[in-house]
């Protein structure tokens, strides 16, 4: 409706503008009130009009995606097809982009340890793409990683401490999200090993 009262308007949309809607997508879709179709259908107007996207446009839909995940409605295969569009586009992706990826890997329904496999496939693309992680990165990673062990996930304690490992490589010291993120992990697993 925007878009259209805006071309009524004389005024041509651009990349922020689609941008924008995306953003707010994500925030309606969070309400149960919007869906993939929605997000499909404003990506198709965007190529209609022949603008360009940029890599922000792309974070702002892997949001979308993140958020429908968490509903149910989406998961790994739409996010990755947004990597792989971007890869079609030659944008680079930034950490955020991947951040949110992980978040769609954590919400996603499915099991555990092919979770925890899509956490660590997420690193790798990173790697690939020579973009950093950060601790948000990583402490989504952990995050995932005690959402696995609480499905039974056995090896749940030694992806953590992979985890923290990987953390100290990269000069990321823990914080506070990080350190009850392994305790909750280490919980999951039933292990009195991290405590101790």
């Amino acid at each position: 409706e925007v878009l259209d009262a805006m071309q009524d308007d004389g005024i041509e949309p651009t990349a922020k503008i689609y941008n924008a809607l995306f953003s707010y997508l994500a925030r309606v879709c969070a309400r149960g009130a919007a869906d993939l179709a929605d997000l499909d259908e404003a990506v198709e107007r965007m190529r209609a009009a022949e603008i360009k996207p940029d890599a922000f446009s792309f974070t702002s839909r892997m949001e979308v995606v993140a958020t429908l995940a968490k509903q149910g409605h989406a998961g790994m295969k739409e996010g990755l097809a947004l990597l792989q569009e971007m890869r079609r586009e030659d944008l680079q992706p930034s950490t955020k982009f991947f951040n949110r990826l992980m978040a769609v890997a954590a919400r996603a329904r499915g099991g555990g340890q092919s979770k925890v496999q899509d956490g660590f496939g997420i690193l790798q693309w990173m790697k690939s793409f020579k973009v950093t992680p950060n601790r948000v990165t990583y402490n989504a990673l952990l995050d995932l990683c005690a959402k696995s062990a609480r499905r039974g996930g056995a090896e749940g304690l030694q992806h953590g401490e992979r985890v923290l490992a990987l953390m100290a490589e990269g000069g990321i010291e823990h914080d506070g999200y990080t350190l009850t993120s392994f305790l909750q992990l280490a919980k999951n697993n039933g292990s009195k090993k991290a405590i101790a």
